[in-house]
């Protein structure tokens, strides 16, 4: 059981320097409201990392990325939490892709591990996501996991 403020703070102030050598401000938005999480530190840091650090190149200097968590609004045994960027934004089909949970990527030298990666940390908390987005207006990618963690499997 963890606060799951302390892997967003980690994830902000390890890629604060990546995000200001491209002129981009990561912003945290953190509900107090959220209750203690049972989840993987480790999967989330790695999901929230990836998250924020595939925003850097897409959102132009002076933009920013903020990752926000809340309470949901209607299932009390649930809560959400977002990375949204001011970047470029994507095309309709591939954050379609995306919810479906395949993984293109949309860097020229891309894999799309990064998506998948983020995927599966859903996939194992019993998660769900939803992406926003509109095209030179930037992106939010939204979670939302149960509280109390029942592992979905081995993915």
């Amino acid at each position: 059981v963890i606060d799951f403020a302390a892997p967003c703070k980690d994830v902000a102030e390890t890629l604060r320097l990546t995000a200001y050598k491209a002129g981009v401000e990561i912003r945290l938005d953190l509900s107090e409201a959220v209750p203690p999480v049972e989840c993987d530190r480790k999967l989330i840091f790695n999901a929230l990392y990836n998250l924020v650090n595939n925003a850097i190149p897409f959102t132009p200097p002076g933009g920013s990325i903020t990752i926000r968590t809340f309470p949901h609004a209607t299932e009390a045994d649930k809560f959400v939490f977002e990375v949204e960027d001011t970047g470029k934004g994507m095309p309709e089909h591939i954050r379609e892709r995306i919810e479906r949970g395949e993984a293109p990527s949309t860097k020229a030298a891309g894999t799309g591990l990064g998506n998948r990666i983020v995927m599966n940390v859903i996939r194992r908390h019993n998660g769900t996501l939803r992406v926003r987005s509109e095209e030179g207006k930037g992106s939010t990618f939204s979670i939302t996991l149960p509280v109390r963690h029942l592992d979905g499997g081995d993915s």
